[in-house]
Order: structure tokens, then sequence, then C-alpha cells
């Protein structure tokens, strides 16, 4: 293979073929799309080394932090379908922002950023007593997360295995009553750790 100074700069395995078009792209671009794949690289180099070890990873590979802010966002890309990435920081969020071409940002459909804190909430459901609707609507805890009510059961499972949080969802082994309590003495454990 002929030998480009830019080589040395990449983490990730190039192949002949691949290195031909690194080199015929402007040099500006090949720097940000090398930067790119070495982070890729490393991630999947992290993933699976974390694995092995059993650390509990975020959307970029870095350990779960529980002082981080952690965001959920998804959106509709046309091709692949609905793309879901939970606990991303901030950080990770301005990347994808920063590495995302403007055109392919506005293909996407129903993007949303949504604090993880938010979705470990328990959903709300309307009663529905005869009133005006916005006039006086009661509601009440489901027995669903946020998370699990918009994304499903499997994104509940990951956050509580990553977190090391439990889930304020019932539990198909617990009574009303036994969740019902479980989720009162969390609430008061949360609203005890905000003062």
């Amino acid at each position: 293979m002929k030998k480009y100074d830019f080589i040395d700069d990449c983490i990730f395995n190039v192949t002949p073929e691949f290195a031909e078009y690194l080199n015929d792209l402007d040099p500006e671009f090949r720097a940000k799309q090398i930067e790119i794949l070495n982070r890729n690289e490393q991630i999947y180099k992290d993933a699976v080394r974390s694995s092995l070890e059993g650390i509990k990873k975020v959307w970029n590979g870095s350990e779960y932090d529980p002082e981080e802010e952690y965001f959920f966002m998804d959106f509709k890309d046309p091709v692949k379908g609905w793309i879901r990435n939970p606990l991303m920081t901030m950080g990770d969020i301005q990347f994808f922002f920063q590495n995302t071409s403007l055109t392919e940002l506005m293909s996407y459909a129903n993007m949303r950023i949504t604090p993880e804190r938010y979705l470990s909430e328990l959903h709300q459901n309307i009663q529905l007593d005869g009133t005006k609707r916005g006039v006086g609507i009661a509601v009440n805890d489901s027995h669903l997360t946020e998370r699990e009510f918009l994304f499903g059961e499997m994104y509940e499972f990951v956050h509580e295995d990553t977190t090391d949080v439990t889930s304020l969802s019932k539990d198909n082994e617990e009574s009303f009553d036994e969740w019902e309590e479980r989720v009162r003495v969390a609430k008061e454990k949360e609203e005890a750790e905000d003062f």
C-alpha cells in the first residue's frame, strides 16, 4: 500500500482502497473524517473492553457518571427508520449537530431531545371525568415510566442496567400495593435529596 502521511493519524484499519478515497478528499474534510472515524473506532474498542470488564457505558463510550445530566435523542431517518440514542450528554448532542450536514438534519422527521430525568418519571394518565378538555383535568400515575411508554421496555431495561437505578415502572412480579409503596418511598427519597 502506498504510504500517505495521514495514515499515521488513523487508529482504525485503512485498506488501500480507503486510503485512496481519503487521499482524494479536501485536507480539511479528510481531517474531520479521520477524527470521526477515530472516535468511532475508540468507542468500539472501549465498548468491547468495557463489556469484558463489566463497565457501564453511555452513548459516547465513556463510563456512566451519575452526576452528569443525560438526554435521549430520537428522530426518524427517511432511510434507516427510527433512530434512538439514549444516554447522551449535552456535549454528545453538540458533537452530533456539528458533524451532521444541514441537508441530512433537514431530512430527519420528529426529532426530540428529552432529558433522561424526565423519561424516568411515571407517565401521567388523564382521567376522563366529563370535564371540558383542558379544564380541571385530573391525572394519575401510570404503571409505566415515560421512557417505557414512549420507547418500550427494552430501553427501560438498558437504562436500569446502565445506571443501576431501579425503574419506577411496575414490575410484573409485584402487586399494585407493593408497587405504589415502592414509588412512594422513591419519590420521598428524591424529594429529600433535592433539598
